[in-house]
């Protein structure tokens, strides 16, 4: 596993990850957020939908994730924050991004189809 860099206007080209954890339980998230990390050119996505899930995920493949994208609210409120705070408890090496997609309800954002 290589660290990447943050992308910046200077290095004008975003990273690409070869192994990528995505935690969300929202089916229409975490596609997007895979379609939109393989367009820049990552593979090796695991999809687990509960924190508990990604934990065991994490434990189980060590420091194989490049990338762990996670939701907050999941089974719980803050179900995303146990993720986070096992990754800064493992000290693993890697890039890690939290995706709070709940917001989007909130503010009247709807994914197409929510109601049909």
């Amino acid at each position: 596993m290589t660290q990447k860099k943050f992308y910046t206007a200077k290095t004008k080209t975003p990273p690409t990850y070869a192994a990528v954890l995505i935690v969300d339980d929202n089916d229409f998230y975490a596609e997007a957020i895979q379609k939109d990390l393989e367009a820049r050119g990552s593979r090796a996505f695991t999809r687990a939908k509960t924190a508990a899930e990604g934990i065991a995920f994490i434990d189980e493949r060590g420091g194989d994730f490049d990338l762990v994208v996670t939701d907050i609210s999941m089974e719980s409120e803050y179900a995303g924050v146990k993720v986070l705070a096992h990754l800064k408890k493992l000290k693993l090496r890697g890039d890690y991004a939290v995706a709070t997609t709940a917001l989007n309800y909130w503010f009247g954002f709807y994914p197409i189809g929510a109601f049909s």
